[in-house]
């Protein structure tokens, strides 16, 4: 299985419960995603002007934290 992130992937991180997948890089939003399908659950606009280079989830995995 694949998914396809739009732009150049700058990072990827698994949620703590190895649940979710979240995917940033060279573009305002933050593309989630299922970890067992691959399929889109929710794209995040972050307002990051441009670039999310940092992502990680809270410990129980109901947050995310970006950077950019």
């Amino acid at each position: 299985k694949s998914y396809s992130f739009p732009v150049e992937v700058w990072e990827a991180v698994f949620s703590k419960n190895q649940e979710l997948i979240a995917i940033g890089g060279a573009q305002d939003a933050v593309d989630i995603i299922n970890a067992t399908t691959f399929g889109l659950i929710r794209t995040i606009n972050t307002a990051h002007g441009g670039l999310v280079y940092d992502l990680d989830f809270k410990y129980d995995s109901t947050m995310l934290l970006t950077c950019g």
